[in-house]
């Protein structure tokens, strides 16, 4: 799951000497040639290196002026109970679809206890992703009834340096 992997990745960071300043709100961050100074609610924190860890539209990518005009995709997720037999044929192994979507992919992972599914396309405008995948799950054989299947969706920016 994604929050047991970046809480892993902290405390790693953090047993390599990194500090963690968590709960922080950045107001600003400001490069030079030897240092980043982050400025925060509290104080100013001055850095060799800084690690945004929030996100692609979050504030450290905006104030550090990463995000700069750039196409992004578009993905609809979600998370979806199957049997144990059913988890543990697909454990190991990531499923692509191209083409699933119109001028876009469809996903399945395996986690721990669930499957991640889902479809993104490139298309810029919006298209009817959540249809596309009930549809997408009805193909693999999963659970689809709109009633069982709890989606999220999320722009994915595309290019750039962040």
């Amino acid at each position: 799951m994604r929050d047991k992997l970046d809480y892993l990745i902290l405390q790693q960071a953090a047993r390599a000497g990194a500090e963690v300043l968590d709960g922080q709100k950045v107001s600003g961050v400001e490069f030079s040639e030897d240092r980043v100074v982050v400025a925060a609610a509290l104080r100013d924190y001055t850095c060799s290196m800084l690690v945004g860890a929030d996100g692609a539209n979050g504030s450290v990518a905006r104030f550090a002026n990463l995000q700069r005009p750039r196409s992004s995709a578009i993905a609809v997720e979600a998370e979806v109970q199957v049997s144990g037999e059913a988890l543990e044929n697909r454990r190991g192994c990531v499923h692509y679809d191209f083409g699933c979507t119109p001028r876009g992919y469809g996903w399945v992972f395996p986690k721990r206890e669930i499957l991640s599914v889902g479809v993104g396309t490139f298309w810029g405008k919006a298209t009817n992703l959540k249809a596309s995948l009930l549809a997408w799950l009805d193909i693999l054989g999963l659970p689809s009834s709109p009633h069982m299947v709890r989606m999220r969706g999320h722009p994915v920016p595309l290019g750039g340096e962040s």
